[in-house]
């Protein structure tokens, strides 16, 4: 039995906007690994997914393609799509870099941040202490330090060298 026969998509996707079955799909899945309802190293058996949320294996096979743009999900040989697992070594590396970009980033905010950005920063981080869901305070996670990162850079927005405008990774379904 596969991870996404034991784990019922259909209850993550709420179906309040119209959009494609491949994007309901892909925010669906998105957010069952975000939330850990799909843990690292599932199997995504596109079958099993295409009859839970009721769609063809055609947006299924388009939303497993985008998860693995975004680094989500991999392919291997002889399991097919699985939920990627990163390892420890990967993640404290990860948090070596941050933490020196953040340190950087915070101290060129601190001099440049408006009182309108202060007061969205701090309600944003009331806001994620009271969050539940882990994929929804991923996004506020990430919303929170593209805020800062706002502050520090007075660059506009757009403009060559600063970050694109969404975490594609990270937006839960509607």
């Amino acid at each position: 039995m596969s991870a996404t026969e034991r784990v019922q998509l259909g209850s993550l996707h709420n179906g309040q906007q119209r959009r494609t079955a491949h994007e309901i799909v892909r925010d669906t899945l998105r957010h069952a690994i975000l939330n850990g309802s799909l843990p690292g190293g599932s199997r995504l058996v596109q079958a099993d997914i295409a009859a839970q949320l009721n769609v063809s294996t055609t947006p299924v096979r388009e939303a497993l393609r985008d998860l693995t743009s975004d680094g989500l999900v991999q392919f291997d040989p002889h399991r097919g799509a699985v939920v990627y697992q990163i390892d420890m070594g990967e993640l404290k590396e990860i948090y070596e870099i941050r933490k020196a970009l953040e340190s950087l980033a915070i101290r060129l905010a601190a001099s440049r941040i408006t009182n309108e950005q202060l007061g969205e920063v701090t309600a944003l981080q009331r806001n994620m202490v009271k969050e539940q869901d882990p994929a929804v305070w991923l996004t506020k996670n990430w919303k929170f330090h593209s805020l800062l990162e706002a502050a520090a850079d007075p660059s506009p927005p757009g403009a060559p060298g600063r970050s694109p405008p969404g975490p594609p990774a990270l937006n839960p379904p509607p």
